[in-house]
């Protein structure tokens, strides 16, 4: 058996996996409430996914929990505390030429060179972007983070991070996927919005010339070596990475551990959708291919009240 392991307010990602019928991958998707309330498991794989969601004591708990599993034989993918956190990936791709664009702390109240701008502020923990557009000027970004507190936003939670993409046509920007499910990479399918900060894809706004493309890239698969570079860089054994290209080089955004696996798939092109389709197939597939003996695991120790984690 293979569990998924959520908080219990993005449960929903794993909906997909329960709308394949005959395909659907012996999988329990559970929240870590519930995890960390048992005594014990038997089970063949752990993937642990959303613990950039977690407070301090429930990310340890979840990792410490993921090592007793590792310890009785059980395979774990994305041990929390060896993940790297979004702040720490995007730096170290930074500093190391990988990655074209910087990325700060706010609580740094970080002095930014001229050329550097526009900038965005972005949650560290979350994928939405709750705090305004781009940003172009070091007085602009003086007076919004001034503001953050009195709107409920810790510094301490918050990026200040430069923006990084390019339009493929005036006023539309494009965002590509891949997965990595195990030891194996694989892409899914571009999409396109009005917005710089890609987030679903826009309905009706893509044309032939973007399917079209959208499907070579997902037929071609260009950026693999460089997809899992950026997955082992993470230490990511299970998520999404999501980018961009500027000047013909891929750059990375985000790597999401509990990406959203569609089941309602929209497009106006047939061949678009048939591929949206193939890739959620192609996850479960993957998913289900993490299956093996399955192994008891005594959580008692881990999860009695009190017990030092």
């Amino acid at each position: 058996m293979i569990y998924l392991f959520t908080t219990a307010a993005h449960s929903y990602t794993a909906d997909g996996f329960r709308f394949l019928a005959d395909r659907r991958p012996p999988l329990k998707q559970k929240n870590y409430g519930w995890l960390f309330r048992q005594n014990g498991l038997c089970l063949a794989t752990a993937i642990f996914t959303d613990f950039d969601r977690l407070n301090y004591e429930q990310h340890r708990r979840a990792d410490w929990i993921a090592a007793k599993m590792t310890e009785a034989g059980v395979r774990v993918l994305n041990r929390p505390a060896q993940v790297r956190g979004r702040f720490e990936l995007l730096r170290s791709l930074h500093d190391t030429g990988r990655n074209p664009y910087q990325v700060w702390r706010a609580e740094e109240r970080p002095r930014i060179p001229a050329a550097r701008f526009p900038v965005f502020l972005k949650s560290e923990g979350a994928h939405s972007q709750p705090y305004g557009g781009l940003i172009g000027s070091q007085a602009e970004l003086d007076a919004a983070i001034e503001k953050l507190p009195g709107s409920g936003a810790p510094l301490a939670h918050v990026l200040v991070t430069q923006f990084c993409n390019a339009e493929i046509r005036p006023g539309i920007w494009r965002r590509c996927t891949s997965y990595r499910v195990g030891a194996q990479c694989f892409p899914g399918l571009p999409i396109v919005e009005d917005n710089p900060f890609v987030k679903w894809g826009k309905y009706g706004l893509a044309t032939e010339s973007d399917f079209a493309d959208a499907l070579a890239f997902w037929r071609e698969d260009p950026h693999i070596d460089w997809v899992r570079e950026m997955f082992e860089a993470a230490r990511i054994d299970y998520g999404r990475a999501d980018y961009t290209v500027v000047n013909g080089k891929p750059v990375l955004f985000e790597i999401n551990t509990n990406p959203n696996i569609p089941y309602r798939h929209r497009s106006r092109d047939g061949a678009y959708l048939q591929a949206s389709r193939s890739t959620q197939r192609l996850v479960a597939r993957m998913v289900g291919g993490l299956d093996g003996k399955d192994r008891e695991v005594d959580l008692v120790k881990v999860n009695r009240r009190n017990v030092l984690i």
